[in-house]
């Protein structure tokens, strides 16, 4: 996997790009910056964007009572609970995808409603009367192999917008070291090295050419 930093106006402030099959364009000032987390979550949301996971416009919840989607249809489940300091939140706990049923949950399925506002660690809360339960009840295996499925259908369809093959994709998607070339401050493409998630140059590297077309 190849990164060219660009230093120009050409991606309107974007910070990524694809190029050139296994080529990024990468719009930062300084190659040393610490920003591989940045484009791990970006080629994340481009593969979610296009394989959703369950019903697409709805939310996730993650439970441990097998009975919890009869009281939302009731609507008398009650608000989360910030477990950090036991106070109750305004409504109902949800994410944007059922990744956090890992966290020592049984189960997880789709809901409704109206967002209300965001809970203690930021996440959407949903308005307790306007609930209304999307999907059957789904244990981790039967999740795991939703998540497959809609992981592989959202690579399949990027690689093929991109021109990219659906196995650089999945690279890109997963190797966060895979950085290894870009341009100097003079202009002088060189082996670029990582170090506790920061970039840098050794001066004894000779050059190397690498294509930058997009």
């Amino acid at each position: 996997m190849i990164f060219y930093f660009d230093q120009s106006e050409s991606l309107r402030g974007n910070r990524f790009a694809w190029g050139a099959p296994g080529t990024i364009i990468v719009r930062f000032k300084r190659p040393w910056d610490n920003w591989g987390s940045d484009f791990f979550w970006w080629v994340r949301e481009q593969v979610r964007e296009r394989g959703p996971i369950g019903k697409p416009g709805c939310w996730w919840r993650a439970t441990n009572d097998k009975k919890e989607p009869a009281y939302v249809r009731a609507h008398t489940i009650r608000p989360s609970l910030n477990h950090a300091d036991n106070i109750r939140e305004r409504g109902l706990s949800v994410a944007d995808s059922p990744h956090y049923i890992s966290c020592g949950y049984r189960w997880a399925y789709q809901v409704s409603g109206r967002v209300i506002g965001l809970g203690s660690d930021g996440e959407p809360l949903l308005d307790i009367s306007s609930l209304r339960v999307e999907s059957p009840l789904y244990n981790g295996d039967q999740l795991h192999e939703m998540v497959q499925a809609a992981r592989a259908t959202g690579i399949a369809k990027l690689a093929a917008e991109i021109g990219w093959s659906p196995e650089l994709v999945e690279f890109a998607l997963h190797e966060g070291k895979g950085i290894n070339a870009a341009p100097d401050e003079h202009g002088v493409v060189r082996p670029l090295h990582c170090a506790a998630g920061w970039y840098y140059f050794d001066p004894a590297d000779p050059p190397i050419e690498i294509s930058t077309t997009e």
